[in-house]
């Protein structure tokens, strides 16, 4: 099989993933080129495991998924000189210094993140000078940035709650915004996202929606 065939299979989308109790309905795309595919599937893989449904796309595909809203968090591998259309991608979301230093400055690396609509649809970068620099920022991310992705999200309840498990909710770093019945919306990280949906009266968390945003916006806001 040749290799360009093998690329087309993995850049395939997986189906969504449960996490162990509550299932999670968040939708993570990862964009990369060939030369960052090893560091975009081990990402995914992370990911999954955390429960996310997760998937890795071409450059090509951004437009369409973004545009229509399939995706909460895009996740775009490399920076502005990255090959096969990435590049073009990546600078559109990173500022002028940021751009200059991965071009000019040998070892620099991170990863940025940015709301496309406001913590609905949230963009990360994860860049280095070199493919190597890029791979050092995806072990950062993995361990710091799933910290500061935040989402707004809908949690459903199978139950309704005592204020100890509110607290529990609270603890783990879900930022409630609004009750509605058995349903809370609020913000959190992709990790207290996945922390949450371990706990046994948590039914599912889905993104918000722009009309409960709407709702959000009114009462807190």
């Amino acid at each position: 099989m040749s290799s360009f065939l093998l690329l087309g299979i993995l850049f395939v989308p997986l189906l969504s993933v449960a996490g162990s109790n509550g299932e999670i309905r968040i939708k993570v795309a990862i964009f990369s080129n060939s030369a960052d595919l090893e560091t975009a599937l081990d990402l995914r893989d992370f990911l999954l495991k955390m429960g996310f449904d997760a998937s890795v796309f071409g450059a090509k595909d951004f437009n369409r998924i973004v545009s229509l809203g399939e995706v909460d968090v895009a996740i775009i591998l490399g920076g502005p000189l990255a090959y096969e259309g990435i590049g073009e991608i990546s600078a559109l979301y990173l500022d002028e210094d940021v751009k200059r230093r991965l071009v000019k400055e040998k070892g620099f690396y991170g990863y940025w993140i940015r709301d496309i609509v406001d913590e609905v649809i949230v963009c990360v970068v994860i860049a280095g000078d070199t493919r190597e620099g890029t791979k050092r920022a995806e072990e950062e991310y993995k361990l710091r940035g799933i910290d500061e992705t935040i989402l707004k999200v809908s949690v459903s309840l199978n139950r309704d709650l005592s204020k100890e498990e509110v607290t529990i909710l609270r603890e783990k770093g879900f930022e409630i915004l609004l009750f509605k019945g058995r349903t809370l919306l609020g913000r959190a990280s992709l990790r207290s996202i996945s922390e949450i949906s371990e706990l046994p009266f948590v039914e599912e968390i889905s993104p918000i929606c722009l009309s409960d945003l709407k709702v959000v916006l009114v009462v807190v806001g």
